[in-house]
């Protein structure tokens, strides 16, 4: 009886091992395949990645071309916006007294009327003082309107005429002391003559009236 069963027991062993390889070699087989999806699943992503990347790329630099595009522009603007802002300061400046030009013509030409009002012949030739009163007094005449004219225009843009009196105070911002006068009954410091006109330009002194002034 136990002969009997020493056989039959190797016997349905067998089966059971060649089972086991089988299931390894299934395993293995499984592992392969799933080794294989994974390498195609990777190698999927990367191309989309790529792609990805190839179409950022290119967008971004459709960009960066689009930016030099407007830069260019913008510095040829700059450049002619530039050059235009300098042709137009030139010519302000070159006209900027076009106005007061234009004003001084009328002074101009009064005071060539009031010189036509005296012949140079006549006054060679003429001897009756009657005559050469009136024609003087023409002169006169005219070149007094000259000079209302001329301190009109002045006024007209800016310009004032400023003449210190005597015994005003002595103000160096606005006067130019050119000699000094003995101390009378005036106070010592104070204008005793003027021998030139001063001038201002809003507020600013363009020309200093030249005085003489008593000395201390």
């Amino acid at each position: 009886m136990i002969a009997a069963t020493g056989p039959t027991s190797r016997q349905h062993d067998v089966p059971r091992v060649e089972k086991k390889e089988d299931d390894k070699a299934g395993e293995d087989d499984e592992t392969e395949g799933a080794e294989d999806g994974e390498d195609v699943n990777e190698d999927e992503v990367a191309d989309e990645e790529v792609q990805k990347l190839t179409a950022e790329l290119s967008e971004k630099t459709a960009q960066v071309k689009d930016l030099n595009d407007k830069l260019l522009r913008t510095l040829a603007d700059m450049e002619n916006l530039r050059e235009r802002t300098r042709r137009q300061a030139e010519t302000a400046e070159k006209f900027a007294i076009q106005g007061f030009c234009k004003d001084l013509l009328d002074v101009a030409d009064n005071l060539a009327r009031a010189s036509a009002t005296v012949d140079p012949e006549a006054l060679e030739t003429e001897t009756d003082a009657a005559n050469i009163k009136n024609v003087l007094a023409s002169l006169h005449e005219g070149v007094l309107m000259v000079e209302k004219q001329l301190m009109s225009t002045f006024g007209k843009h800016g310009v004032v005429k400023f003449d210190p009196a005597e015994g005003d105070p002595f103000n160096p911002n606005d006067h130019m002391a050119l000699f000094n006068v003995p101390k009378g009954e005036k106070e010592a410091g104070t204008v005793a003559a003027v021998t030139k006109v001063g001038y201002k330009l809003h507020d600013r002194v363009i020309r200093p009236a030249e005085v003489g002034v008593f000395q201390s």
